[in-house]
């Protein structure tokens, strides 16, 4: 380009330029402000090549450095306050760095403040914050303002990183386990006639919504991250537990007879989900025993490669499955597999066998959460109390009640 030319283009983007700052008298006085710098989109001038629209925003660079260093204090802070279950406190802290979030990086701006209401602005730090509102909510028993929230993480994470990516993923993961979550509370709320029937329903959907959930995360998770990757592990686990919690509802809410000389279709289902339940938890608790190919990879001899907490959720999944697998095998078939065959030492074998693995298990874990949680955490609690069963199901009704009066003494304890 000629120097004459090169005159010409400066002249002109300098004319633009003062033409634009003269259109908005208010954005003047900030022109020369050391601390403010003007964001535009210029035009309309043809030959430079610009479009018709013309935006002009005021931006406070050290507003801007602030609000990024408090929402990195704020993140941290909530991971503080979440591992000491302050969930309260958390709450708030959450609230405060959605709206933040919301403010500093959604689509309104300057021009349309963030309504909580709307839940305006696509961006991964405000489905990030969103998902932890929706964490807190979901501990403090909140779950359909947790819902909520985790599912306006999913529609940001669609909108700024697409189904296919493990951010995605997470999210699909998170709302599996609210499902799980709700589904357990109903447990516990059953009472008896409709209601009760009702609220069994009502379990049996969010049931087979986590399901979902959990085959979708586990899906991405493996093609994005790997089958090995933790992320995919911990889903893969989730996914077993749902399955086996899905079965044994159904189960117990219509059970076959064990008298019964014909093996049903529901039977052989059946048979199939826990096996597919199974698979999933096994494949999941060998993933912390970090076993080479071709190692001994069995259960028996791997247990106590459980050490962090975790590893102990993921076992305690399966001796959970294990357990409630064996004493389906001894209750309800009454000597018959689902082809009918007469499979009376074989299947005591097996059974004996699982109980034998769950029993591993829930030592493992208890030792874990012991040592992690202390003795009055309510997942220790319950993994004595599932230790407790297991001895009084095989004929340790000593071990048995020694545990629950460990219960007990815990609880009464101040």
């Amino acid at each position: 380009m000629l120097a004459s030319q090169r005159i010409y283009a400066l002249s002109a983007l300098r004319r633009a330029h003062l033409f634009l700052l003269t259109q908005s008298p208010k954005n003047l006085e900030c022109v020369h402000a050391s601390n403010r710098a003007q964001s535009r989109r210029v035009g309309p001038f043809p030959h430079l090549g610009y479009r018709s629209m013309v935006t002009v925003t005021r931006t406070d660079f050290n507003s801007l450095k602030n609000s990024e260093e408090r929402i990195y204090e704020l993140q941290r802070y909530i991971a503080d306050l979440y591992r000491a279950g302050e969930y309260s406190e958390g709450l708030s802290a959450s609230e405060e760095l959605l709206d933040l979030s919301c403010r500093h990086f959604g689509s309104g701006g300057d021009v349309e403040p963030y309504r909580p209401e709307n839940l305006n602005g696509h961006h991964p730090v405000i489905a990030s914050a969103h998902n932890n509102v929706a964490l807190m909510h979901k501990a403090i028993g909140s779950y359909d303002k947790a819902r909520h929230h985790y599912e306006a993480a999913l529609s940001n994470y669609v909108h700024t990183v697409g189904k296919g990516h493990a951010s995605y993923a997470t999210a699909v993961h998170n709302l599996g386990g609210l499902c799980r979550a709700m589904a357990d509370k109903l447990l516990h709320e059953h009472t008896d006639g409709n209601r009760n029937n009702a609220m069994s329903l009502e379990r049996g959907k969010m049931l087979d919504e986590a399901i979902v959930f959990f085959e979708e995360a586990l899906s991405i998770r493996t093609k994005e991250l790997g089958d090995t990757h933790h992320d995919t592990v911990i889903t893969r686990s989730s996914l077993g537990a749902a399955l086996s919690a899905h079965i044994l509802h159904w189960g117990n809410n219509g059970r076959r007879s064990s008298k019964s000389k014909n093996v049903s279709r529901l039977d052989r289902i059946s048979e199939e989900r826990w096996e597919a339940a199974e698979s999933h938890l096994r494949k999941a608790v060998e993933f912390f025993f970090q076993a080479n190919a071709g190692d001994d990879s069995s259960i028996l001899t791997n247990a106590e490669k459980i050490k962090t907490l975790q590893s102990a959720t993921a076992a305690q999944n399966l001796a959970v499955c294990l357990k409630c697998h064996a004493e389906r095998d001894k209750m309800a078939w009454a000597g018959k597999d689902y082809k009918g065959k007469n499979v009376n030492i074989a299947n005591k074998t097996q059974r004996d066998v699982r109980y034998d693995e769950a029993l591993a298990l829930y030592c493992a874990v208890l030792k874990v959460r012991q040592n992690e949680l202390g003795n009055k955490h309510p997942d220790t609690v319950a993994t004595k109390f599932s230790l407790a069963e297991l001895f009084s199901v095989t004929g340790n009704e000593k071990e048995s009640d020694r545990l629950r009066d460990e219960i007990l003494t815990s609880l009464e304890e101040k």
